[in-house]
Parts: structure tokens; C-alpha cells; sequence
């Protein structure tokens, strides 16, 4: 009997095995909405603090677009909950194995806020962070488009005869 193997970064992984990996590492998206999710609540509750781990980037949009102080907390709050959205569908449609787009968009979009961190907020623990979830992200996206060439009946990467 014939086992399907998914190979992902020189591994070979059991259909199962992947999609538990996959379902792993996508779970970040929906950390990261969590953590968005908080931030939001911060500023909302007007505390003046910056999380480490949730998204920055509606923070540098709304210093970068609102002309007011009351405009920049109505660009933080509504950029941020758009953000939050996005990473929530995309972690769903990733989870179905409907569409590898969205994860893609959303994972160059966490990387992207990791620059910020690098550069602008210059946060090591920030951007350490942002970079240990990207890597699990991209992994996910592999993970998923493996998958999907299996379940498409795309030839399968390597078969082990068991």
C-alpha cells in the first residue's frame, strides 16, 4: 500500500500531519486579529499604550492621513477594524483551503508592519515577534498550496510504499 506524502521545506509530511501543520501555522492570522482586536480596545479606552504583537500599521496610517487628534483615533479605530476583519476571513478561507490569496496578502501585509517595527517604532522584541509569526505564516502558505495540489489531484510530490 501506497502512502501520499506532502513534501514541505525537504520533509515529507502524511495528508493528516500536513493539514495539521497547516492549520497551525495559519492559526497565527487569527492571533494576530486577536491581538489587532486589543489594540483597538486600548486605544478606545484611550490608554496610550502600543501592543508588541498586534498590528502597527493602522497607527502609522491614521498619523500619516488624519489632519486632527480626533481624526487620527477615527482612522486608528476604522483601519484597525478593517485590518481585523481581513486577517479573520482570510485565516477562515485558509482553514477551508478555499483561497491562497488572501493568506498571502495578509501575511506580506504582517511583514510589512514588521518593517515598521524595524524602522520607524524600531521595537526589537516587536519585530522579533513579527518575524517568527511571518516565517510560521509562510510555512502555512506552503502547507496549503501542497495540500491543494493534492486535493486537485495535481501530481502528489512523493509516494512512499509503505
Amino acid at each position: 500500500m501506497e502512502e501520499t506524502k506532502i513534501v514541505v521545506l525537504a520533509d515529507a509530511y502524511s495528508i493528516a500531519d500536513a493539514t495539521q501543520k497547516m492549520r497551525s501555522h495559519i492559526s497565527w492570522l487569527y492571533w494576530i486579529a486577536g491581538l489587532s482586536l486589543a489594540n483597538l480596545v486600548y486605544i478606545l479606552l484611550d490608554q496610550g499604550y502600543f501592543m508588541v504583537a498586534g498590528l502597527g500599521l493602522h497607527s502609522f496610517a491614521a498619523d500619516w492621513f488624519a489632519a486632527t487628534e480626533e481624526q487620527v483615533v477615527s482612522v486608528k479605530l476604522t483601519i484597525g477594524f478593517l485590518l481585523v476583519l481581513f486577517f479573520l476571513v482570510s485565516g477562515y478561507l485558509a482553514l477551508k483551503r478555499a483561497m491562497v490569496i488572501p493568506v498571502v496578502i495578509a501575511t506580506t501585509v504582517y511583514a510589512l508592519d514588521g518593517i515598521l517595527f524595524a524602522t520607524i517604532y524600531f521595537d526589537i522584541m516587536s519585530l522579533l515577534f513579527h518575524l517568527w509569526a511571518t516565517l510560521s505564516l509562510v510555512q502555512g502558505v506552503m502547507f496549503m498550496i501542497q495540500l491543494k495540489k493534492h486535493a486537485q489531484g495535481i501530481s502528489p510530490v512523493e509516494e512512499i510504499s509503505a
